[in-house]
């Protein structure tokens, strides 16, 4: 209560108690908050590395994610809803009052109400539970989500609430994909009543978020409306099948169409290329690149390097939506963010975190992109490229001092990522000459492939060899 000698506030909640049930949460207690007891301040001393010698062994991490590709479903619509409610501080009048309002949703249960009221020098809590419940309670169970051509039932709930009887009329009907045959019902609730009606359903042939509405009517309540979704997926992942055919000069031939009765009609698409030249499904790379959804060192590079080309013009040419030009800036921003917590102490990167072992190829890989980055006109962080491209001089230097990843091929590897090395740091004048020579004197001979020798040649190109 007010003594009018100072100004009061209050505020109120309003949260379903099934949510304390979970989180064993506490009303808030301004009393135990100001004067309990304080816990002793500790101070700690480690002393477990003087009895048992440091290692370099990496500790065990958790990791995610995969190079394999998943397909596209989803995860279903969660139809739980969560009543939490806050308002205030609020003033009180001279009487200790205030008229504190919440708009309260759709909701049926019970609700904790705790108010905190506070002055200068004083302050209370308190606590209730109230039942909330409508005058005709209803509650669709339905399943988690459906399949193409699968059929469940319904199971609507009706409870009457109050002590008269409810005469009402009912209406259920769904959107596609939902197959739902359900008349208009009339029904007498007696008072306190509880009935299940069940209703036949059935997915169709396509696929998306359906939603289902029920209407009720009566004469001694309100007409209300109450509304749920359910998820129809496919019961398979998606399959892309492709097929070429070579055409001679002046020849003829029907196209390879794959049996589409396999298909489910709604879901199938196609798509023709004709090109004088071997087509490498530039269009479909580039798409899987942009939405691949991992993050180790690799994965997160390679996806983020298509978004550097990325203008309305190439996205028309490779047929990709236009739209995507919005993502441009915020996928390239959370890539520089992700690699930059990749990158170690030592100016190399790891493959999942920086306490992941360095990746010597890759770390030439994330500043070949970097570079990349910087020529067309991003802001890349000037100290986190300059330890990259020191960290290229010392593998390009001496790579006996480094400790690298076990390999089958280890004098292949070493030349691999030491040329690669090369490579970028000649993209900005930085490959000693020197050294570029004498890897390709010393270590060419270990080349399993052609692209190391590829990148130590444009390396000494760059650099202004045009003899080896």
């Amino acid at each position: 209560r007010s003594d009018n000698s100072q100004p009061l506030h209050a505020t109120l909640a309003a949260v379903d108690v099934g949510v304390f049930n979970i989180t064993d949460f506490a009303t808030p207690d301004p009393f135990a908050g100001l004067f309990q007891r304080r816990r002793f301040q500790v101070e700690s001393r480690d002393v477990y590395g003087r009895l048992i010698e440091l290692n370099r062994y990496p500790l065990a991490r958790q990791r995610f994610g995969g190079d394999g590709m998943g397909g596209n479903a989803k995860m279903p619509r969660s139809e739980v809803k969560i009543v939490s409610l806050f308002n205030g501080p609020v003033s009180l009048n001279a009487q200790g009052e205030a008229q504190i309002e919440l708009q309260l949703p759709d909701f049926n249960g019970t609700l904790r109400l705790m108010a905190v009221a506070f002055g200068e020098d004083r302050f209370g809590s308190g606590e209730r539970e109230i039942q909330v419940a409508a005058p005709v309670v209803t509650q669709l169970a339905l399943p988690r989500f459906l399949a193409s051509g699968d059929q469940s039932n319904l199971a609507l709930d009706l409870h009457n609430t109050t002590d008269t009887e409810q005469p009402l009329t009912l209406q259920l009907q769904a959107t596609a994909p939902l197959i739902l045959n359900a008349e208009p019902e009339r029904l007498l609730l007696a008072a306190g009543e509880k009935r299940t009606l069940r209703y036949p359903l059935q997915a169709g042939d396509r696929f998306g978020l359906a939603q289902i509405h029920l209407a009720v009517e009566g004469k001694q309540i309100e007409p209300f409306q109450r509304h749920w979704q359910l998820t129809v997926q496919p019961a398979w992942p998606a399959i892309r099948e492709r097929r070429s055919l070579t055409l001679e000069p002046g020849e003829h031939a029907p196209l390879p169409l794959p049996a589409l009765s396999a298909f489910s009609p709604a879901t199938v698409g196609a798509r023709l290329s004709l090109d004088n030249r071997i087509t490498l499904q530039i269009e479909d790379q580039v798409e899987a690149l942009l939405r691949y959804p991992y993050g180790c060192l690799e994965q997160t590079t390679s996806s983020a390097w298509p978004w550097l080309h990325a203008n309305e013009q190439n996205l028309r040419r490779f047929g990709l939506d236009p739209e995507q030009l919005n993502k441009r800036q915020q996928s390239l921003e959370q890539a520089f963010e992700r690699l930059q917590a990749q990158q170690r102490g030592s100016g190399g990167f790891g493959l999942w975190d920086n306490h992941s072992p360095e990746e010597h190829w890759l770390t030439a890989y994330v500043a070949d992109f970097l570079l990349s980055a910087q020529a067309m006109g991003l802001a890349v962080e000037p100290e986190f490229l300059r330890r990259v491209v020191e960290r290229l001089e010392q593998y390009l230097k001496q790579s006996r001092m480094l400790i690298e990843r076990h390999s089958d091929a280890p004098d292949h590897y070493r030349l691999a990522y030491r040329a690669y090395a090369g490579y970028v740091l000649s993209r900005i004048n930085r490959a000693n000459l020197g050294h570029l020579r004498s890897l390709w004197r010393s270590q060419a001979q270990y080349a399993r492939s052609g692209l190391p020798l590829i990148h130590l040649g444009l390396a000494l190109k760059n650099q202004g060899d045009h003899k080896n």
